[in-house]
């Protein structure tokens, strides 16, 4: 029983171990394929270094470095010559305001001048005064007699229009008297010929009367005879009233004739008058434009020289420049500051003789400006108003803002001298001079000290930007470039923008953020198997 009992054990046993070794072998080949599929994508890794893709601000710069100077120095100096120095109210490191008193030169001698001006010109002007008002009389008279003489003058000329208007009135009068003669004259010669016609008529009846007459004293016909003699007695007694009637129409005729010469004699003399009074106003008119004209000359030459008289006063005379002149120079006796600043040198002590020259220095100590020097390789890609940060040793990783102010056309070699000559830069050689001015300069600068400044050529921000390796060209001739995805490499092709010393910005519709960017390397990688490729890449 014992014994068959154990041989069922040592069955059992054995299936066991049998089972446990198909097991093991089993884990084994599993965790060797795992490996090898590990070890297979480790090497696909390796074989690729990667940056992820981030949106960036990207910048395209210059690097200078150049030197602080005040934004604006001002060297102090006057006009005056030959004064001596008798205060001097500053020193060097003082901080003046504008306007405050600077210098003091001895002004005795100019006092003295200015009090002799004075006098000269006061002596000048009482005469000048003096010679006015004699002006202005002269010119009042000459007013006075225009107005009066031009008065007398329109009154004869009124008188002279009143008398030719009144003998062009009696003219006309006469000429429509002789008119009426003329006409009198007519109508009674047309009565004469009617009177001469009938005296013609009747002395013809008279006759034809007398002849029945005749004949009826040879017929002895009493009754015939005293018929005709009444007929011609009737005839001759009109004959004679037709004689009487012709005598008186000449008689009236003639004295018409007589009144019509009078009227014509009177015409011609009231003629006469006419042309006497329009002469005479005619002579009036003139004297009155003579008067006129005289007398506005007068005026007019005595307001010219009462003008010249003042505008001689109030000219500046020699006595006045030289007043204007003492005043002037009595006032830069006192030397003032124009420009607020620190001093930062004086060249003069009390005692000394001014003749010209610069006195002390006064510049900005709250406003700077950077002055540096660019090579021709970068001249060309700076501008007049481009962007600027700028740190110096004192102020650390503190950044200030800056704007370009100033661009030079020539290199420094052969810039003119200008009021900024004397900044504390030094610079020189070919390179060209540009000016920085500092937008908010920090209390720590100082004049003299080295800037480092970035010029900011162009920028763009929060947009997707690789490093310039990165960046190949497809078969197509389109930028693009390469990332891993899912252990494999993939091509996109992108649009660049802004490049920069480093990084090129990229845009497409399939990039996003956190996708591996494969960096490629140049050097070949002969020992990388399952690539057509034998291209190394490098951590960025």
């Amino acid at each position: 029983m014992k014994l068959h009992v154990t041989n069922k054990k040592k069955t059992t046993f054995l299936i066991a171990g049998i089972v446990l070794l198909l097991v093991i072998i089993i884990v084994v080949v599993s965790l060797m394929r795992k490996g090898k599929a590990a070890s297979t994508d480790t090497v696909a890794e390796e074989a690729y270094q990667t940056t992820p893709l981030e949106k960036q601000d990207v910048t395209k710069e210059i690097g200078l470095s150049g030197t602080l100077d005040s934004a604006h120095s001002e060297s102090v100096s006057s006009t005056l010559e030959g004064v001596k120095v008798k205060e001097v109210c500053v020193q060097v490191g003082d901080t003046v305001n504008e306007g405050d008193v600077l210098f003091r030169f001895d002004s005795s001698e100019i006092e003295q001048k200015l009090e002799a001006a004075k006098k000269a010109l006061a002596n000048e002007q009482a005469a000048n005064a003096a010679e006015i008002a004699s002006n202005e009389r002269n010119y009042a008279d000459a007013q006075t007699t225009q107005n009066v003489e031009s008065g007398r003058s329109d009154q004869s000329v009124n008188q002279a229009a009143d008398a030719y208007n009144a003998a062009v009135s009696s003219k006309a009068t006469a000429e429509s008297a002789y008119q009426s003669a003329v006409s009198d004259r007519k109508s009674q010669e047309k009565a004469v010929k009617k009177a001469k016609e009938a005296a013609a008529n009747a002395k013809k009846d008279e006759k034809s009367a007398k002849k029945s007459l005749e004949e009826a004293q040879k017929s002895g016909d009493e009754q015939a005879i005293a018929s005709a003699q009444a007929a011609y007695d009737a005839a001759a007694s009109q004959k004679k009233q037709a004689d009487k009637s012709l005598e008186s129409a000449q008689a009236t005729l003639a004295s018409l004739k007589a009144a019509e010469a009078e009227r014509q004699s009177q015409v011609t003399s009231a003629g006469d008058v006419v042309n006497s009074a329009s002469s005479s106003l005619q002579q009036a008119q003139n004297d009155r434009d003579d008067s006129n004209r005289s007398n506005a000359k007068s005026v007019a030459d005595s307001k010219d020289t009462l003008d010249n008289a003042r505008r001689s006063s109030s000219a500046d005379s020699q006595s006045g420049q030289d007043v204007k002149s003492y005043e002037e120079q009595l006032e830069q006796c006192t030397v003032k500051a124009a420009s607020s600043g620190v001093i930062t040198t004086v060249s003069a002590k009390v005692g000394d003789t001014y003749n010209n020259g610069v006195l002390a220095t006064i510049q900005d100590e709250k406003n700077y400006v950077v002055t540096a020097m660019v090579d021709q390789y970068d001249i060309s890609d700076i501008t007049k108003d481009m962007k600027a940060l700028i740190k110096t040793d004192t102020t650390g990783e503190e950044e200030m803002n800056g704007t370009v102010t100033f661009v030079s056309p020539v290199p420094a070699s052969m810039a003119a001298s200008s009021d900024n000559s004397d900044s504390s830069s030094g610079s020189s050689g070919n390179g060209y001079e540009i000016r920085i001015t500092v937008d908010n300069p920090s209390e720590r600068l100082r004049i003299g000290m080295t800037a480092k400044v970035t010029l900011i050529q162009e920028e763009v921000k929060n947009v997707f930007a690789v490093p310039d390796d990165c960046i190949s060209e497809d078969e197509d001739g389109n930028s693009a470039i390469q990332i891993l995805e899912n252990g494999e490499p993939r091509s996109i092709t992108v649009t660049t923008g802004l490049k920069t010393d480093y990084y090129t910005e990229i845009s497409s519709d399939e990039l996003a953020e956190g996708m591996n960017v494969i960096i490629p390397d140049v050097t070949e990688m002969d020992d990388m198997s399952g690539m057509d490729d034998s291209v190394s890449y490098s951590v960025y």
